[in-house]
């Protein structure tokens, strides 16, 4: 009687399951155009960046003077991700005139971008002490405080995830009624269909402290924890 229960209820799984896969071919269907016009488009973005570049590049050989033809170079490179070339660029800016705070914050900005914490907040420092207009300085507050954050030896980051699941057939049973050589028999509630949730948690802390050696080492304590509580309905 239990094997004859049981095949009823493949059927059954088999379809969902069919209905499940076939759900996602058709939502991954879906995405692929978005997912390659995306792609096309910042395509066209790189292309017509890297041609704004070397337009620039030429007209600043041709006019190496001229320090609003330099910091637009400086601007597209960096949008390009070609951190080497703005910096080169805006460097020789401070060349022809030192006192450009502007230009000192994007210096700082990129050498923070590159990871050189040390002349970022170099330029970054040069750029607050003069007195710098109050969009420039709110930027520089920022980035002074991101490397403050990222030279510090402690770190301690974390997650925590929660959700609620529900159930309305948690023990995948099958009918109350089941058919026997002495006839129809009820079942008793345990063997129906009872429906169930849960709620759970989940979490995880990491504290990290550098040892300031050459290769970067660091001393690790984490934890973590799963809270889970089940509730049934019957």
């Amino acid at each position: 009687m239990n094997a004859l229960n049981s095949n009823s209820g493949a059927p059954c799984r088999l379809w969902r399951l069919s209905t499940i896969i076939l759900f996602l071919i058709v939502l991954l269907a879906s995405l692929a155009p978005v997912q390659a016009a995306a792609q096309l488009a910042g395509g066209e973005d790189t292309a017509s960046l890297e041609t704004q570049r070397d337009a620039l590049f030429q007209q600043m050989l041709r006019d190496p003077a001229n320090l609003d033809l330099t910091f637009k170079y400086a601007d597209v490179a960096a949008r390009l991700g070609d951190y080497e070339a703005a910096v080169s660029a805006l460097e020789r800016m401070l060349l022809f005139n030192p006192d450009l705070p502007r230009v000192q914050l994007e210096l700082g900005v990129l050498y923070f971008r590159m990871g050189s914490y040390s002349l970022a907040r170099d330029y970054l420092d040069r750029a607050a002490a003069a007195n710098p207009p109050p969009d420039v300085r709110s930027r520089l507050d920022q980035y002074i405080a991101e490397i403050e954050k990222g030279e510090s030896r402690h770190r301690l980051t974390g997650y925590f995830f929660s959700g609620v699941q529900y159930q309305t057939n948690a023990n995948v049973a099958g009918s109350s009624v089941i058919l026997s050589p002495i006839g129809p028999v009820l079942l008793n509630n345990q063997f129906t269909k009872q429906a169930s949730g849960s709620i759970f948690g989940s979490g995880s802390v990491l504290y990290s402290y550098d040892l300031e050696t050459q290769s970067r080492d660091t001393l690790d304590v984490t934890g973590a924890t799963y809270l889970n509580h089940y509730f049934n309905s019957w």
